[in-house]
């Protein structure tokens, strides 16, 4: 009767040693290289908000937007919403036409068009529009009641392409 001789030998014992510390090996780098991924878009990720301000040392109403984030912001749409009526901002008419729907005609102010492709660079501010408040106040419009006739939607994109969105 033949017995069965259940002893490996140390060469088995080394290569199955060595297969299970590659197939560790493969799983420790890929597991490293998803999580260097995830920094890297978090390294570079933006963050917009938007802000309504009123200077009362300069007597300026403004709408700004800024880059919170850590990454550049690659505009894609500004879109303003007036009485549920939705202008895209892409167009320097397209801004009159929204400050008309609010009574303010004929005034000077100061814009910064945001078009789509825009770039702004972390801690970068722009405002959107900027009006004088005696300019504000002679069309019939309160600088208090511009801030709740308005809204903006941005929309805006990563250097990887993620797509996000803020509101005022």
């Amino acid at each position: 009767m033949k017995t069965k001789n259940n002893h490996y030998s140390s060469e088995k014992i080394l290569s199955i040693s060595a297969i299970f510390i590659a197939v560790v090996s493969i799983v420790i780098g890929i597991w490293q290289g998803i999580e260097t991924r995830k920094h890297n878009r978090l390294s570079v990720q933006p963050r917009l908000e938007l802000f309504y301000s009123q200077d009362y040392h300069d007597k300026t109403v403004k709408f700004i937007i800024q880059n919170n984030g850590l990454g550049p912001a690659i505009i894609t749409e500004v879109i303003a919403i007036v009485d549920s009526v939705e202008y895209k901002i892409n167009q320097t008419n397209k801004l009159f036409e929204l400050l008309v729907s609010l009574g303010i005609q004929k005034i000077p102010i100061t814009y910064d068009l945001l078009m789509s492709g825009t770039t702004l660079k972390p801690t970068d501010a722009r405002r959107i529009v900027l009006i004088k408040m005696e300019y504000l106040e002679k069309s019939g419009v309160l600088p208090d009641d511009l801030g709740t006739k308005i809204s903006f939607i941005v929309k805006y994109t990563s250097l990887y392409g993620e797509e996000f969105e803020c509101y005022l």
